[in-house]
């Protein structure tokens, strides 16, 4: 079994003696169990981790002394970013945790024509922390970035940033699906349950976004974004 695993961030990870966060302290003190002498692994989401052994613990503060700090490289081999109209409730945390296991660099919440649930300030607090879970679950050295909600048209005039985009289309040539990538940044558009409009769609084709086709079946949101995760990262 791994070695228990805490994030440290978002400061950088240095050796020494360091102090866990009262959430990760929590954890380690409460839900693991952990006691002095006990071996885990720290990570600051930014590529650093550390083996250490807890030097001292209570439920608010414990202490873990490190001394080698190494660099990780990335979780994929693609730097994917999904920007994706979320579904209501419950639905995105599976959405962000699946992301997230999977290898997913940023999720952008995108604001449609026809989105149907938009997450709070203190929604997205929520899954960040969701975001730092799946991290440890999936022994990730690297945070998945979690954005404020984006209006479409910002997505789309952000493509330029990456090497390739595409969007989410059903409609589309199955020829033409697109699947794993050779490109190291590639955006994928993610529509709401009701699908993008001809104007969202036309908007993306003309900004440079290719197509990307999810099988024969049509899908809940949180599935599509899982889904495209996968043919693109797998």
């Amino acid at each position: 079994m791994a070695d228990p695993r805490f994030y440290t961030g978002p400061q950088k990870l240095e050796p020494g003696l360091v102090a866990l966060s009262e959430t990760e302290s929590r954890h380690a003190a409460s839900s693991r169990r952990l006691a002095v002498g006990d071996e885990v692994v720290l990570f600051d989401g930014r590529g650093s981790e550390a083996r250490g052994q807890i030097e001292s613990i209570d439920r608010r503060a414990v202490r873990v002394e490190i001394a080698v700090v190494e660099s990780r490289d990335a979780d994929a081999p693609v730097e994917l970013t999904l920007a994706v109209a979320f579904p209501k409730g419950p639905r995105q945390d599976v959405l962000v945790e699946k992301c997230t296991e999977l290898g997913v660099a940023a999720i952008w919440p995108m604001r449609c024509e026809r989105s149907i649930a938009e997450p709070s300030a203190h929604r997205l607090g929520k899954l960040r922390r969701t975001v730092i879970e799946a991290c440890k679950q999936s022994q990730r050295a690297w945070l998945c970035e979690l954005s404020d909600p984006v209006p479409f048209a910002e997505v789309v005039g952000s493509i330029g940033r990456f090497e390739a985009a595409v969007i989410a289309d059903g409609s589309a040539d199955r020829s033409n699906a697109g699947g794993p990538t050779s490109h190291k940044s590639v955006l994928a558009l993610v529509g709401p349950e009701g699908g993008f409009t001809t104007e969202e769609l036309e908007a993306a084709r003309d900004a440079g976004c290719g197509a990307l086709v999810l099988g024969q079946t049509i899908l809940r949101t949180e599935t599509a974004a899982i889904a495209a995760a996968v043919r693109l990262l797998c």
